[in-house]
């Protein structure tokens, strides 16, 4: 029998991606859903100002 694959490195989950868009200064984070080709949306806060984020397999987040 064929040993599990490990997880791949772009494979990231929804608590994972949380964690990044957090990580990376946002407050009152929620993850919207995923993309089409697997990226997690996400709206979160900086400052009083609400933004649409996107955070990539690898955890990168970035601006809608």
């Amino acid at each position: 029998m064929a040993p599990p694959e490990p997880p791949k490195q772009d494979d990231l989950d929804k608590k994972a991606a949380k964690v990044a868009v957090e990580m990376d200064g946002y407050k009152r984070a929620s993850i919207v859903g995923k993309t089409s080709n697997g990226a997690w949306r996400a709206k979160a806060y900086r400052g009083t100002t609400e933004v649409t984020l996107i955070v990539d397999g690898t955890g990168r987040v970035s601006l809608e």
